[in-house]
């Protein structure tokens, strides 16, 4: 498990929130075989209302999936099916927040991980 306690860099000083990407997959995966890993979300970091939550998945071999609904708790599953190598699996998910103290406004906050994964011919 990758796990963090990051931003994606959208906002500063709001409190950080804290996920895991992973398991990382044990020993290499083979194209046209299926790579299953999690994105678990434990939390934004934020007691504000959520407007609009957001989401994707980057694979690494030029393929993205975006991660609508994003819920808090994702698997993801995923076919190489070109070239063995070294691919670095990134997830991103976040939400537009409404700010609830003096005044009124929104920010966007996010966390974001990436995994490494072997794919053998």
């Amino acid at each position: 498990m990758v796990g963090g306690s990051n931003l994606c860099g959208r906002v500063s000083g709001i409190h950080a929130g804290t996920y895991d990407v992973g398991p990382a997959p044990a020993g290499p995966i083979r194209i046209g075989q299926p790579v299953t890993i999690n994105f678990r979300i434990r939390d934004f970091g934020s007691g504000d209302y959520i407007i609009y939550p957001f989401g994707k998945v980057d694979w690494g071999d030029n393929s993205q999936q975006n991660l609508m609904p994003l819920d808090y708790n994702v698997t993801l599953s995923h076919t190489y099916t070109s070239s063995p190598g070294a691919y670095s699996i990134h997830v991103m998910g976040g939400a537009q927040f409404k700010y609830q103290g003096n005044g009124s406004g929104s920010y966007e906050a996010c966390v974001d991980n990436s995994i490494p994964v072997q794919i053998a011919p």
